[in-house]
């Protein structure tokens, strides 16, 4: 295949058609991005990794077995997805926001929460507002 996504596999993504119906089919990385929280050291910006899609060629010259890269820059994929990504942003076909938000079901990795609770849908709320109204506002 030309293009594959990645997934966490805890997760799912009800609204994945539509963001897959939103973006052109010609990309070398489509990653979301965020603003660190506030607390979080490191990179100022962070990819959101629960789900991405890449084209095969791009991930295999950029991140597959970057592990060695990774280290002693960056203390989480996060960070170090992002920083490369950034550090591209001349020449590959890069999307560092998604067109629609696409929030994931079930629980989250580091505190078990659910990804449906108030506090996380009225996140996804205003991340799908703002991408329609000031879409390089990172949330």
């Amino acid at each position: 295949c030309q293009y594959f996504i990645k997934a966490t596999g805890r997760l799912r993504f009800p609204r994945i058609s539509k963001l897959l119906d939103s973006t052109n089919t010609d990309f070398d990385a489509i990653v979301d991005h965020r603003k660190k929280y506030k607390g979080e050291s490191g990179c100022h910006t962070r990819a959101r990794t629960q789900l991405m899609l890449f084209s095969k060629a791009f991930y295999e010259g950029h991140f597959l077995d970057a592990r060695d890269e990774m280290l002693g820059k960056c203390s989480h994929i996060e960070e170090f997805i992002a920083a490369k990504l950034i550090s591209l942003q001349e020449g590959p076909k890069i999307i560092r926001r998604f067109p629609v938000e696409c929030p994931p079901v079930g629980i989250t990795g580091w505190k078990g929460d659910s990804y449906q609770s108030k506090s996380n849908r009225a996140k996804n709320a205003a991340r799908s507002l703002m991408r329609k109204l000031v879409p390089w506002v990172w949330v």
